[in-house]
């Protein structure tokens, strides 16, 4: 497989409410009016620009999405400020991101998208916030490849050909 071209990405640092920042990178819809805004989580070890986080972000965007691809604490390219770093049970800052995204246009209809440890941390958040998703007009969601058991899992993640296979494009 070829690595898919990087997105035409604009970069915004948010702070966080602990002294910290996480990076996201908005790309723009293709045509006239967007159909919401998708938020696109990336899996463990990969970042913005990796090559299952660039595809969705191409295709999210041809269907008409505006697109904000998180990267999670320390894989933005910058050491955070803090030393605690991502996890699969830390929805801390992507609840702020939806809730941010909320606030700036409460019509907006957003949308929530991952594969593997992104989709974990928000499966994990819906089910934190139940029925107050609707209050963000959080609309739906899509997950894929989530680690149901990451103890048992942890052997098929650090292996060579897994790595080559998922994280190299």
């Amino acid at each position: 497989l070829v690595a898919p071209p990087l997105p035409d990405y604009k970069r915004q640092r948010w702070n966080t409410d602990d002294g910290d920042f996480i990076d996201i990178d908005f790309l723009e819809r293709k045509g006239p009016k967007a159909r919401g805004i998708a938020v696109l989580c990336h899996g463990l070890e990969s970042t913005t620009a990796g090559p299952l986080t660039s595809r969705q972000a191409h295709a999210l965007a041809e269907k008409g999405f505006e697109v904000a691809a998180i990267s999670f604490r320390g894989c933005s390219g910058e050491d955070n400020l803090t030393p605690g770093g991502y996890h699969l049970g830390f929805t801390k800052d992507i609840r702020m991101v939806a809730e941010r995204l909320h606030k700036e246009d409460p019509q907006r209809r957003i949308y929530l998208t991952a594969s593997s440890l992104g989709g974990n941390v928000i499966g994990k958040m819906l089910g934190e916030l139940g029925d107050k998703a609707r209050d963000l007009n959080i609309c739906g969601a899509a997950i894929g490849c989530v680690p149901m058991n990451a103890v048992e899992s942890q052997g098929t993640f650090d292996s060579t050909w897994f790595k080559r296979l998922v994280y190299s494009g």
